[in-house]
């Protein structure tokens, strides 16, 4: 019982700190600002998140074009633009 408190605690501000900066992606909602500072990988997590919100195909080929989508689409729009805009046409 004594070690659990000290890595509940530990967790807590960790989830805390990542949410406060807001580093990591929100799916469609990310913003085209936020898609471009993201990496690689999270980049594909929001992209993913994207996709699974809208109910469609997550396979790597779908995700791929739709990564493709989203760096077109937010190559034209604005920094607060969120990519999900690429379901808007």
């Amino acid at each position: 019982m004594k070690v659990r408190i000290p890595v509940l605690v530990l967790a807590a501000a960790a989830v805390l700190l990542l949410a406060a900066c807001g580093a990591g992606p929100d799916g469609g909602s990310t913003t085209c600002g936020n898609y471009r500072g993201l990496d690689t990988s999270g980049q594909l997590t929001a992209v993913t998140q994207m996709i699974k919100s809208h109910g469609g195909d997550t396979s790597a080929g779908n995700v791929g074009l739709t990564e493709m989508s989203a760096d077109a689409y937010c190559a034209v729009h604005p920094a607060a633009a969120v990519i999900s805009g690429i379901y808007q046409g």
